[in-house]
């Protein structure tokens, strides 16, 4: 087995180790605009919206962790979170704008970012919300 493979095998088992820290949550991610390929004028349908059931560990942001990424800390906010999730069970390209589902909150994707072994992926989020007429409002 090759070291990325062990990584991966090593945060599946420490997600299983840290028991109900980890719970199962939904991972939405909508697709994109479809593509015009302005030479063949073929168009790339816009692919289906995806849910994925993924484990994940909520944690509070603290932006003085020398451990969390620059480009997290560049574009979080008050209220921000970052949420764990086992590089086995994110089986789609993530975008910033996706989303994931804990209990009744919405959280969107601001960015993230994949250890190099590809064994975790570390999501910056914000919880939204609906506003009055149905946009989505940050809360902090």
């Amino acid at each position: 087995m090759g070291l990325s493979a062990t990584i991966q095998s090593l945060v599946g088992t420490a997600f299983v180790a840290v028991g109900d820290l980890q719970q199962n949550h939904d991972y939405i991610h909508e697709g994109t605009e479809p593509d015009y390929d302005v030479s063949t004028g073929i168009v790339t349908p816009d692919p289906a919206s995806v849910t994925l059931s993924v484990r994940a560990i909520f944690k509070a942001l603290n932006k003085a962790d020398p451990r969390l990424p620059t480009e997290l800390v560049e574009v979080a906010l008050p209220g921000d979170q970052l949420v764990l999730v086992p590089g086995i069970d994110i089986t789609i390209s993530p975008t910033t704008g996706d989303r994931i589902v804990k209990d009744d909150d919405t959280w969107l994707v601001k960015g993230f970012v994949r250890d190099p072994a590809e064994g975790l992926w570390i999501f910056l989020v914000g919880r939204v919300g609906g506003g009055a007429d149905g946009e989505m409002v940050f809360h902090e």
